[in-house]
C-alpha cells in the first residue's frame, strides 16, 4: 500500500515500483529498487506507522470489550464451540465489530 502507491501522509500519492521479481531466484535477491534509500526509510518509517496506530487501535478495543473477551473465554472453556447465537448471547446481541 505504502510503496507500491504511495498510500501515506507524508509520501501522497506516488508509486515506488521494486522491479521485476523472479520467483525462483527469491524474493530478497530478485528485488530491485528503483527509489533512493531514504524514500525506502520513509517508506518502512510509514509502514511502521500504520501497524503501530492498528496496535493500538487493538488494543483499546480489547481494553474496552474484556469483560465481553472474558465471558466468552471462560464460556469456550467450558463448552469448547459456541454458537452464532450463543456468542451473540454473551456479547450483548451484537456480534458485528463496533469500534
Amino acid at each position: 500500500m505504502v510503496s507500491q502507491w504511495g498510500m501515506s501522509g507524508k509520501q501522497g500519492p506516488a508509486a515506488f515500483p521494486r522491479g521485476e521479481e523472479h520467483i525462483f531466484l527469491g524474493r530478497e535477491m530478485a528485488q530491485q529498487r528503483d527509489f533512493s534509500e531514504q524514500t525506502a526509510q520513509l517508506i518502512d518509517e510509514e509502514v511502521r506507522a500504520l501497524i503501530r496506530g492498528c496496535e493500538q487501535r487493538v488494543r483499546a478495543l480489547l481494553e474496552q470489550h474484556h469483560t465481553q473477551l472474558d465471558a466468552l473465554a471462560a464460556a469456550l472453556l467450558e463448552r469448547e464451540s459456541l454458537s452464532a447465537d450463543e456468542v451473540a448471547a454473551l456479547l450483548g446481541g451484537d456480534t458485528a465489530a463496533s469500534g
